[in-house]
Formats: C-alpha cells, sequence, structure tokens
C-alpha cells in the first residue's frame, strides 16, 4: 500500500509532499512528509484542526516535534488515521501574526500560549516568548488573574529564564491559585480542561477512561481511537481489543492490524483477525510467518482461503521451511492433505526431487502424508531411470510442473520413438504452458501417427 500525498501551498511554490508518518501528543497532531528531495515538513494540528506547516532538512532536536515522536503516540503513514486527520488535499502556508490573532478568538489566550510552544525552533524561541508575554499582559489589563496564572505556568515551564518569571515569582495571587492547584482544587480543577487533560494525558494509561471521555465530549474522534489503540496495545487484553473493534469500524484495514501487531498485541482473537487481514491481500508469506510464528491453528475457511492463494501464486509462495512448519502444525485439519501437496508444488518449482524427498522426512511416519510421501519417493527413484521417464512425467503433472514433465516426455519420445503416448503428452502439455506452435506440432504428428496404425 502507497504512502499519502497532500499538496503544500506557499506563495512561493507548491509542493506535492508524501506523508511518513504522524504523531498524537496532548492535544497536538504534528504529521511529518517529505518532498522529492527528501525536506522534512511538518503540519501541525491542534485537537483535530489544521494550524499551519513548516519546512526543515531534518527532524530537529530539543524541540516540540521531537518530543511529540519519541513520547506520543506515533503512527505510520498509511495507518488509516492519518486520511482520517487529512481530509483536505491541499493545504496552505500561513503567517504565523495571522495565524496567532485568530487563535486567541478561538481557543483563547491560554491555550494560544501553550500552541505557540509548538512551532519551536521554526520560530525563534526568544519570539515565541515574547508573543506568551503578550498574552499574559492582555489578560492582566483584562483582571484576567486566574488566566494569567495558567499563561505564566505554560511560559515558565517553556522558557524558564524568562524575566517575567523572575517578576511573578512571589505574586500573592499565583502562590494563592497554585496551592489551589496543588491542593487539586476541584472548582480550579473544573476551569481549567487543558491542565487537566495534560496531567491525565501524562499517565494516559491509567487515566485512559478520564481522557477518552474528555475525547468524546469534545468530539475529538481521531484522537480518540489514537487513544483507545495505544490503550489495546497496553493493556493486552480481549476486551479491550473488541472494544477498539466496536469503535472503530472505519479503520478495520490491513495497516491498522499491521500497527498493532507492531505494537506486540498477540492474543488469539487479534491474531486471527490479523491472518484474515493478511489472505485478504494475497500477502501468502506474512501469512505463513505469522501462522508459523504463533503455532495457529487455521480454520477451514482459513485453511481454503490460504489453498486457493497457493494454487495462484507459485512465484511469491512461503520458504520451504516456512511451508514445513505450516503444514506440520496444520496436520489434523481437514485440509492438510491439500496443503502437504500445495506445499510439494511450490518447492518443486525451484527445488529438485532429491531435495523434496530430503525435505519430506519429518512426514514420513504421519499417517495423512503417506500418499504424497510415496509419491516423491517414486519420483526421486525414477529419476535415474531412463526407461521410467513417462510415469516420472506423469507424477510431475500430477504436482503441476509441466516444464518438467515436457522433458521427462520429450525423453522418453526420444527412447520409445514409435509410441504415440509421450508425443500425445507432449501436445497436451504444450497447450497448458501456452506453447501454441509446439502444441500443433506435436497434436499433428500424434495424429499423423495414429493414422499409420
Amino acid at each position: 500500500m502507497s504512502l499519502p500525498t497532500v499538496t503544500l501551498k506557499s506563495k512561493q511554490k507548491v509542493c506535492d509532499v508524501t506523508v511518513q508518518r504522524i504523531a498524537f501528543y496532548q492535544q497536538c497532531q504534528v504529521v511529518e512528509a517529505l518532498d522529492e528531495e527528501s525536506k522534512h515538513y511538518y503540519m501541525f494540528f491542534h485537537k483535530e484542526h489544521y494550524l499551519n506547516y513548516v519546512s526543515a532538512s531534518k527532524l530537529p532536536d530539543r524541540s516540540f516535534v521531537k518530543s511529540a515522536f519519541n513520547e506520543g503516540i506515533t503512527f505510520h503513514g498509511i495507518h488509516p488515521l492519518v486520511t482520517s486527520l487529512l481530509t483536505a488535499s491541499t493545504y496552505k502556508k500561513k503567517d504565523f501574526n495571522t495565524l496567532f490573532t485568530k487563535l486567541k478568538q478561538q481557543w483563547g489566550h491560554p491555550e494560544t500560549a501553550q500552541i505557540a510552544t509548538y512551532f519551536t525552533p521554526f520560530i525563534k524561541k526568544t519570539k515565541l516568548a515574547h508573543f506568551i508575554q503578550s498574552l499574559f499582559y492582555e489578560e492582566r489589563r483584562s483582571g484576567k488573574m486566574l488566566s494569567c496564572y495558567r499563561i505564566y505556568s505554560v511560559l515558565e515551564d517553556f522558557a524558564p529564564n524568562h524575566p517575567l518569571i523572575d517578576a511573578f515569582s512571589g505574586d500573592l495571587k499565583f502562590v494563592e491559585i497554585e496551592k489551589r492547584y496543588k491542593l487539586q482544587d476541584e472548582s480550579t480543577l473544573a476551569t481549567d480542561t487543558l491542565y487537566t487533560e495534560n496531567e491525565w494525558y501524562k499517565n494516559r494509561l491509567s487515566s485512559y477512561d478520564d481522557l477518552h471521555s474528555l475525547y468524546e465530549k469534545q468530539s475529538r474522534l481521531i484522537e480518540q481511537r489514537a487513544l483507545s489503540i495505544d490503550h489495546a496495545a497496553h493493556t493486552q487484553t480481549e476486551e479491550d481489543y473488541q472494544t477498539l473493534l466496536d469503535s472503530s469500524p472505519s479503520l478495520l484495514s490491513p495497516p491498522f492490524f499491521t500497527d498493532l501487531y507492531a505494537r506486540e498485541l498477540t492474543h488469539h482473537s487479534f491474531l486471527n483477525d490479523y491472518l484474515d487481514s493478511l489472505l485478504a491481500e494475497n500477502q501468502l508469506k506474512e501469512a505463513a510467518e505469522l501462522i508459523n510464528k504463533h503455532k495457529l491453528a487455521l480454520s477451514s475457511i482459513q485453511s481454503q482461503t490460504f489453498i486457493h492463494l497457493a494454487e495462484r501464486n507459485q512465484t511469491d509462495s512461503p520458504s520451504p521451511d516456512s511451508w514445513r512448519e505450516l503444514t506440520l502444525s496444520n496436520l489434523k485439519t481437514e485440509q492438510s492433505t491439500k496443503l502437504l501437496e500445495l506445499a510439494v508444488r511450490s518447492i518443486l518449482h525451484n527445488n529438485d526431487i532429491s531435495y523434496v524427498r530430503e525435505w519430506l522426512q519429518p512426514f514420513e511416519d504421519v499417517p495423512e502424508a503417506q500418499v504424497i510421501v510415496e509419491k516423491v519417493i517414486e519420483m526421486d527413484t525414477l529419476s535415474d531411470d531412463p526407461g521410467k521417464q513417462r510415469r516420472l512425467g506423469e507424477l510431475y503433472y500430477e504436482f503441476q510442473q509441466p516444464n518438467l514433465a515436457i522433458d521427462c516426455m520429450s525423453w522418453d519420445m526420444e527412447l520409445d520413438s514409435a509410441n504415440p503416448e509421450p508425443v500425445q503428452w507432449l501436445a497436451k502439455l504444450y497447450n497448458e504452458v501456452g506453447n501454441k506452435e509446439e502444441h500443433d506440432a506435436y497434436q499433428q504428428l500424434y495424429v499423423s501417427m495414429m493414422q499409420q496404425r
């Protein structure tokens, strides 16, 4: 599956970028994308609302962006959450002064102060700190001391050595407000959902229910689903996994299951869902690896699907070792004989019959495998007998190896040139491999030989 692309537009240029990954961190979502020259672009969202984008030669150190990807909930670019967030095809570059002015109206001063911290070092830290200071004094002039304290706290975390921090560190009103926060005063916290959310996010595993409910209340459903994925991966419970499925039907796609597997979710119901997803995407090798690694017993439907895929695609089938594990672990299923036959056919495609005979040694005492084992032993024995090439060709044909069967029948025809049977076989085989010219020639020869009898 290919990575999604979006168009970024500024006054100077328009460029298409490929989304690499996304991070959900506190109230922010950061999308990392690359252009054709591997230049980095970072798109910022706040509570699922687009803010702006910036560019950089690489991921900057000591930045909010780096913290987001190190400490947040991250997803690969192909994850369905990415396309859920990126609903537009084009995103415009905004003037930061204009943006911050609008943010004050949309989110209020304390929240705008926090949003401003997202953009370091793309905007100089001193400039951002000065902007946060201006928010502080705007609220102070309006007599909003609680709002001032919240902006002060943002600035203290962001730039602890800023002069404003020193100037107001002993302010009696701030000391009293700070005491209310430390005592977890309910009336104070009830009016500061930003502070409460940040505290919950720091402990998002234990505060999952509170954070989940907040996202629901604020209609932040993409963030809610990211949180639920993170939670299900941490708890590893069937209940949380099922809750995730029930709440996110639109996300159920191969990248969704692949992501959960990368998060080391391994309980039985998930592994079966992941296997179904791989089979639905014709990912035969990956399905075989999953089956073998976790010793999964295939259901009847899964066996039939796996067999159907293997019959259609021999060039991208599992390795011999993978086939052995797969068939040995599913010997008691309804399709066990068919699976083993497919394994032999697949391995014969790239290996000689002596290799297949050796590969089958673990199956020699398995009742379900006896018919196939005996045929392969017979084939290995006949491979050195010039007088038995017709029989060997017939067996190769049973295992759907028409080119090997052609070699055998050609040899048999040379040794028994008056016999029309190998000629008839060659006409049939060349027809099956799509060689019309050879088919017509041998068919004509066969008719001629039969007329002379």
